[in-house]
């Protein structure tokens, strides 16, 4: 009531836009709950002539409510994706929450308690992204994309769009101490309603921690005012590593295959990391901060992950900067450097790539290297894949819905078929059948398979083309047929009753615009390179042949 307020009152100052939607969230947690929502929303309505929607939350069946150990978690996360969905049906691009001085200074204590230090410290931020809307197209980093956009991209040659857009969340009153808020409705008539459960010591880690503040007598240096102090000046020091990280990633010459989802990349030298020498221990500690950092930041183009825990890096450092080690010793400077798993990327040097240098002779530089998708777990193909089910005659006009495929590729299919479809990885076993048909089946009837042997034989190094999305159509027998790689034909066009809309993930390039870094892509094979379908004569070209060198 407080944020409806100072809006109000700014906005008839002309200071900003008066078009703003108030969203009440109603917990279904308390039998009051549902008549506290109606009464907000008669005040916005009557004392500040703001429309409202109030959105009740759903809980899963298999999640209670009183639940007191999961419940802020759980009522965190149902809020926030509630609140994103809302946004998303009623187009609105940013979203204002009215989280406090208190808040964070409570948010530190507990963390503080958690050991959750270094960057856990950072409390809350003024401007961020939505938390807990992954995967949801529109809100989640997406829904950007309109005519003008996808008209640019399709100017410089991307294979596909690259989203853009999402929603931001902002708290404009982090400044403040809620005493000041309850001051600013009393000063202005402005009535409130508090829900009683936060005054539960009892009922969650955060309502404790608020308990102890206000009743107990704390060290100067747990003071409230201390707290925040805390998280602003750790704000600061990781903003300014990240500022450090973000001027080597806009040096570091890169390539970002967006239809196989893989990165080469020119790391800087371990002596480019600092402006000045790493002498002492304090140096290679700054060092090692800024090289954490960098290679989360480029490993946030390539990670099906929704988000990069930058510490993780602490353990890979040493073998790419050995002079880095946290060991104090130099013992992985002598020997091969192993490939690295984090994040669900796979790090590999290029000891032979073709460096990144195109006006040189193909040879290795020292620093490249190949970030790609670490290859899928046996039990992770069924986790990511989803079933399409056919568009129904009353669907027929309607889009479908975008999902995204293992974190990194927003695909819309329209299933025109009388079965439904399988967007799944592309496995092993997969070469072996697409093998199988070709041979027992040399003519036209083989065509699909020859167009997927083909696009595939492009991929190089070839273990990049596991784990790209596969369009299957279901067999009655449960086993599933390859009708399509969509990357490698974004086109969607090859199949006369499925049509597929692609888009990679969200990818913040930096300085840099997006041909500058984007690779052009695979090349889609012509009929004439495959062999016409009518060819009686079995010319069907090997895939070396069909390759042709391979594309990037």
């Amino acid at each position: 009531m407080a944020l409806a307020t100072l809006y109000t009152k700014a906005a008839r100052s002309s200071l900003v836009p008066p078009n703003c939607h108030a969203f009440i969230i109603d917990h279904k947690a308390r039998p009051e709950s549902a008549e506290e929502a109606r009464w907000v929303a008669e005040q916005l309505r009557s004392k500040f002539d703001m429309e409202s929607t109030i959105i009740p939350l759903v809980w899963p069946k298999d999640l209670d409510p009183n639940d007191t150990t999961k419940f802020e978690t759980a009522a965190r996360k149902l809020r926030y994706r509630a609140l994103g969905l809302a946004c998303g049906r009623q187009n609105v691009r940013m979203l204002m929450t009215a989280h406090h001085g208190d808040d964070v200074a409570e948010t530190i204590l507990m963390r503080l308690i958690l050991k959750r230090w270094r960057s856990g410290l950072q409390g809350m931020f003024p401007v961020q992204w939505i938390p807990e809307c992954h995967g949801v197209h529109g809100v989640h980093h997406s829904g950007g994309l309109k005519k003008a956009e996808l008209q640019e991209q399709s100017k410089i040659a991307l294979p596909f769009p690259i989203e853009q857009g999402g929603i931001q969340l902002l708290r404009p009153l982090l400044a403040f101490e809620k005493s000041r808020l309850i001051a600013t409705c009393e000063d202005n008539g402005t009535p409130w309603v508090e829900d009683k459960t936060n005054h539960d010591r009892t009922l969650t880690a955060r309502n404790a921690c608020r308990h102890i503040m206000k009743h107990h007598r704390l060290p100067s240096a747990l003071s409230q005012p201390s707290l925040v102090t805390i998280a602003h000046n750790m704000q600061a020091r990781v903003g300014d590593v990240k500022a450090k990280a973000e001027k080597l990633f806009d040096n570091c010459p890169l390539e970002l295959n967006i239809q196989t989802g893989s990165l080469i990349v020119r790391l800087p030298r371990v002596d480019s990391l600092l402006n000045r020498p790493i002498t002492t221990e304090s140096d290679r500690n700054e060092a090692r901060n800024i090289a954490y950092s960098l290679l989360a930041r480029l490993t946030d183009l390539v990670s099906p992950q929704e988000s990069t825990i930058v510490t993780r890096f602490a353990r890979i450092v040493g073998f790419i900067y050995p002079s880095l080690s946290s060991t104090g010793t130099e013992d992985a400077h002598n020997q091969s450097i192993p490939y690295f798993n984090l994040n669900s990327v796979w790090f590999r040097p290029l000891l032979h790539g073709k460096p990144l240098d195109r006006t040189k002779s193909p040879q290795y530089h020292e620093g490249d290297w190949l970030f790609s998708r670490q290859p899928f777990q046996f039990l992770e193909h069924s986790a990511v894949s989803i079933t399409i089910p056919p568009l129904s005659s009353s669907e027929g006009s309607r889009d479908p819905q975008w999902h995204l495929f293992d974190g990194r590729f927003w695909i819309r299919i329209h299933n025109h078929t009388p079965s439904p479809l399988i967007l799944r990885p592309f496995k092993h076993a997969d070469l072996e059948t697409l093998a199988a048909e070709t041979k027992a089946n040399p003519d036209k009837t083989a065509y699909h398979s020859r167009v997927i042997k083909a696009a595939i034989a492009r991929i190089k190094p070839a273990d990049l083309r596991l784990g790209l999305p596969v369009i299957a159509q279901v067999n009655p027998d449960g086993e599933d047929n390859i009708l399509t790689l969509p990357t490698l034909y974004p086109s969607g066009s090859i199949l006369p009753d499925i049509h597929w809309e692609l888009r990679y993930k969200k990818v913040d390039m930096g300085s840099r615009a997006l041909h500058e870094v984007v690779a052009v892509g695979i090349r889609e094979p012509s009929r004439t390179e495959l062999g016409s379908d009518e060819d009686e004569d079995g010319g069907e070209q090997t895939v070396d042949q069909v390759a042709g060198g391979a594309g990037r």
